[in-house]
């Protein structure tokens, strides 16, 4: 939700739980995938995943290592893990690749 609000998405944001993929439009697209309940990677050739993952938008994607061979080599993930306390919650990022390394840098990380 963190995401969609600094892209400047006002509708209602909800995992696509049923869908693989839910499309958001804002400043940029968002794109949000759950990967939960794909059995096989190559189910991501029929919704032609290549226009999400290589467009102008971001993609946001849980269970991303069930991406197999199809996972970017270029990216920046986004670790978000329990606190100290109930509500508290870290958030790590780990770039891959240049571009990704130049905004981290740009966001002071």
């Amino acid at each position: 939700k963190g995401i969609a609000k600094g892209l400047e998405i006002n509708e209602p944001i909800t995992s696509p739980t049923f869908t693989l993929v839910n499309e958001h439009r804002g400043r940029i697209p968002l794109y949000h995938f759950d990967l939960y309940r794909l059995d096989d990677y190559t189910a991501l050739y029929d919704i032609g995943y290549e226009e999400y993952f290589y467009d102008e938008g971001v993609c946001a994607i849980e269970w991303p290592e069930r991406l197999g061979p199809l996972l970017p080599k270029e990216r920046l993930e986004v670790i978000i893990q329990k606190g100290e306390k109930e509500d508290e919650r870290v958030i790590l990022f780990k770039d891959f690749g240049r571009r990704y390394e130049e905004l981290l840098k740009e966001m002071g990380q």
